[in-house]
C-alpha cells in the first residue's frame, strides 16, 4: 500500500483523534493524492486539512516527500 494511501487509511482508523479523522474511502479522484496534488476547495478548510495531514504523518511516523512538505509549509504560513 503506498504511504499516501496508508496515511488516509490509518487516519480513518484513528478513533482517538476525532479532529484528524479522514474517510476510509476518499472522494473519487483523490484516493492517492497528498497535499501537493490536491487541497480542499474551501479556503477555510485548508488549515484544518494541513494540520490533520501533518498530525497523521507525525503520529504514525510516515515519510513526507519534498513537494508535500513545501505545500504543507505554504498552508501553515497562511
Amino acid at each position: 500500500m503506498p504511504a499516501k494511501v496508508a496515511a488516509q487509511v490509518i487516519a480513518g482508523h484513528s478513533l482517538g483523534e476525532a479532529d484528524i479523522l479522514r474517510p476510509a474511502s476518499p472522494a473519487p479522484g483523490r484516493r492517492d493524492q497528498d497535499p501537493s496534488e490536491w487541497l480542499p476547495s474551501a479556503p477555510e478548510a485548508l488549515c484544518w486539512y494541513g494540520a490533520g495531514w501533518t498530525a497523521t504523518k507525525l503520529r504514525w511516523g510516515l515519510a513526507v516527500d519534498e513537494m508535500e512538505r513545501e505545500r504543507l509549509l505554504d498552508i501553515a504560513g497562511g
